[in-house]
């Protein structure tokens, strides 16, 4: 995915901007810098991907919310550990998930955030939901 949304902004800059040497060393920064702030800005402010989205999950903190900029910045930054090919690729976080009672990778421990389907996510609000009506509409 994160490939595909390389190429294209490449492709879409390339288009627009006339061609020579220097205006493709700015094409490919600017690429590169949409790249980069692709994971934090995407799970931070909307707590989705366009993956996340098509695999109907999302990135949520501990109160079920979006987790903000921080909390996305420090995922992508374990996640430059995690899927280093140097370690294996994936195989650290695969680990990780498997050995975590909430089946958190390294990242998603140290930003103290968790990926749940959307359903889950819906059945929390339904809970939360009920639990207010039960005190008489005032939410805790």
């Amino acid at each position: 995915m994160l490939a595909g949304i390389f190429f294209g902004s490449a492709f879409a800059i390339g288009a627009v901007v006339p061609a020579n040497e220097q205006n493709s060393n700015i094409a490919v920064a600017v690429t590169l810098g949409l790249c980069v702030l692709y994971f934090p800005l995407t799970e931070g402010l909307w707590g989705r991907t366009l993956g996340k989205l098509f695999a109907g999950t999302m990135v949520v903190d501990k109160a079920g919310r979006v987790p903000g900029l921080g909390r996305a910045l420090v995922r992508t930054l374990f996640r430059l550990i995690e899927v280093n090919p140097v370690l294996l690729g994936g195989v650290p976080a695969g680990i990780c998930v498997l050995a975590t009672k909430r089946k958190q990778r390294i990242g998603d421990l140290v930003a103290g955030t968790y990926v749940l389907s959307a359903d889950t996510l819906r059945q929390m609000s339904d809970v939360d939901a009920t639990l207010a009506a039960m005190r008489g509409g005032r939410a805790t």
